[in-house]
């Protein structure tokens, strides 16, 4: 009778995902608005005679965001820049890639799965 032999195969612990370790620590509304985009709402707005441009601001009700637009008196846009709240971009990690998009997207799930369980 032949004998088979099982061997353990130990697996190199991987270095950890800074993207992971990033999202764990990230406020839960920054996680959201990666998830599902900003929820935008306008919060100031005037014409600026030294740009020939109106200056539009609006503000994310759920991660403090703010976006300027400068707009054309004809409504073109013709530039705009984000204001991001304290920690909301992680120094050092750049764009993000789909497989870290599918982090931010599995935290935010897990986020809501733990509230709802915590309420039955």
């Amino acid at each position: 009778m032949a004998r088979t032999r099982a061997t353990a195969q130990v697996k190199a612990a991987s270095p950890p995902d800074p993207v992971e370790a990033a999202v764990k620590a990230m406020d839960l509304s920054h996680i959201q608005c990666r998830d599902f985009g900003h929820s935008w709402r306008p919060y100031t707005a005037h014409w600026r005679q030294q740009d020939n441009a109106y200056e539009s601001q609006l503000r994310c009700q759920r991660c403090s965001t703010s976006r300027v637009r400068w707009l054309s008196a004809r409504g073109e846009q013709l530039s705009g820049q984000y204001d991001y709240p304290e920690g909301y971009l992680v120094k050092g990690l750049g764009r993000l890639t789909g497989h870290d998009r599918d982090i931010i997207r599995l935290q935010s799930v897990l986020s809501v799965l733990a509230n709802d369980t915590a309420e039955e």
